[in-house]
């Protein structure tokens, strides 16, 4: 019996090339204390934060051929965008002061900023003894932390 062949063939993924880069020794350290960090090597880190940046790397080359045609137009634009990050920034913030204000309201002088919610780990035990259940607590075995929502009967 003839297999009959298929008419796509399996796409083929491209392969990283690898490429010869003089850097500075700060930058090269900078990269593999982020390699150490990520748990790769510092040629991956390096390939996947320029990766990463390849839209800023775009932007950058659209603004180099504008400036070499009209530099005047590009320092314009450069200026123009400082302005907005600078508008956005100023904006969060803002936003952040508000926020942290509101959550800090109802929460007693001194009170750590993981309490300035209004809930306390000592709110929720003596709720939990209101309604009659067990602490929840972590089994000791090896499970990943899950805690059983009934617990065994001995």
């Amino acid at each position: 019996m003839n297999t009959p062949r298929i008419s796509n063939p399996v796409p083929q993924v491209e392969k990283a090339v690898r490429v010869t880069v003089p850097v500075a020794p700060d930058v090269l350290e900078a990269f593999q204390k982020l390699a150490a960090v990520q748990g790769v090597s510092t040629g991956k880190a390096m390939g996947e934060w320029l990766a990463d940046t390849l839209d800023g790397v775009s932007y950058m080359t659209d603004l180099l051929v504008k400036a070499r045609q009209a530099p005047k137009l590009a320092a314009q634009e450069l200026h123009a965008y400082a302005q907005g990050l600078t508008g956005l920034t100023a904006d969060l913030l803002d936003e952040l002061r508000q926020k942290s204000r509101t959550s800090r309201a109802g929460a007693p002088e001194g009170a750590p900023l993981g309490e300035a919610s209004g809930v306390r780990v000592r709110d929720l035990e003596q709720a939990a003894k209101k309604r009659g259940a067990a602490p929840l607590t972590p089994p000791v075995g090896n499970t990943g932390g899950k805690v059983l929502k009934t617990p065994k009967k001995l």
